[in-house]
């Protein structure tokens, strides 16, 4: 019997087992390695988080490399205990005739004698100064951590209030730096305080990592909070708000995101370079947006006393530092500013 010729032209069927037959199984195989190497990617990323967040958080540096003495001020060096009796130390630098006194509270790397820069420019504005090292930075004792920097923080705010014939009872201004902003707004949310100054800060760590790494869920194993912004919505006194859109470490919108969560009166400046650059030529220009703030706020306390910063506490209203560099022109609001600003020290 005679049979058909197999075709073997490119329109007959294939052979099973042929090329293309064996082609689906490669690409399934293929699809099937890179799904578990970005598996493997994702959940080694989360390891090496959970294992050493702690090191990226905190970044302390044990050594006072030098004193406000070496850029010409005069400064008490401070002993004091937090809740915990942790022995924490920090300096109080006087202004003649203080306005206000400033808490400043510094970011994660480094410590006190790393902020001189901006302690001497923020000392031109005529305010009193203290600023103090966490837990395991500088000469504080103990080890860093999130609920103990929030107790550092009171500790320093229950010195001020301990010693009002000091500060002449001057009202307190709260400082924040990078995270220094989240533990600035626990303390401007629990007292009573004439203003929250938070620079280069963000909302929360979870959101600083979802912003940093938005491809991975690092914020699922962050182990901190640092939840500025939960605190911000129920401060009730005048706040400034300072970023800059340069800022690759806490990236600006992030900034912009904290300003909206404030309540009024609220002010924003718009600063000009990287996260950890120094003060720069702008820096008179700065200085005369911080005083206008500073004015603005001391002039909302008005006639109030420091409630929580102790009975004795003297009745403070506007009063004009000793700052002669290059004001705001009178009549300009704090909240209209767009400031350009550098800050000194690499930091988180």
């Amino acid at each position: 019997m005679a049979t058909a010729p197999h075709s073997t032209g490119q329109g007959g069927p294939s052979r099973p087992g042929g090329p293309s037959g064996r082609e689906a199984p490669r690409r399934f195989r293929w699809a099937l390695a890179s799904v578990a190497i970005l598996l493997a990617i994702l959940l080694l990323s989360l390891l090496l988080l959970a294992l050493f967040q702690r090191r990226l958080v905190y970044l302390p540096d044990p050594i006072l490399h030098d004193t406000p003495a070496s850029v010409g001020l005069s400064y008490e060096d401070i002993r004091f205990h937090a809740s915990d009796g942790t022995e924490l130390d920090g300096w109080y630098i006087s202004a003649p005739g203080a306005r206000a006194t400033v808490l400043l509270c510094h970011g994660n790397a480094g410590n006190i004698s790393t902020r001189l820069p901006a302690i001497s420019a923020l000392h031109e504005l005529g305010v009193n100064l203290f600023l103090f090292d966490y837990r395991g930075y500088g000469a504080s004792g103990g080890t860093p951590s999130e609920q103990g920097t929030y107790r550092d923080g009171e500790a320093a705010w229950q010195w001020i209030a301990d010693h009002s014939q000091i500060t002449g009872g001057a009202p307190v201004i709260v400082m924040g730096r990078s995270l220094g902003g989240a533990i600035a707004a626990r303390l401007a949310r629990r007292h009573r305080v004439a203003g929250l100054i938070l620079e280069a800060a963000f909302p929360s760590i979870p959101k600083l990592l979802d912003a940093r790494v938005p491809f991975l869920p690092l914020e699922l194993v962050a182990a901190f909070r640092y939840d500025t912004e939960r605190d911000l919505k129920e401060v009730s006194c005048p706040v400034l708000v300072a970023h800059s859109r340069a800022d690759r470490v806490v990236p600006f919108r992030l900034g912009r995101e904290l300003y909206d969560r404030a309540r009024e009166p609220k002010s924003f400046i718009e600063l000009r370079g990287p996260h950890d650059t120094g003060f720069s030529s702008d820096r008179r220009r700065y200085l005369g947006a911080l005083e206008a703030f500073i004015n603005e706020a001391v002039g909302t306390a008005g006639d109030k006393t420091m409630g929580s910063v102790g009975s004795g506490a003297a009745v403070v209203g506007r009063a004009k530092s000793g700052y002669t560099g290059a004001a705001l022109p009178a009549g300009t609001a704090a909240s209209s500013l767009t400031m350009p600003f550098e800050r000194g020290g690499r930091e988180l």
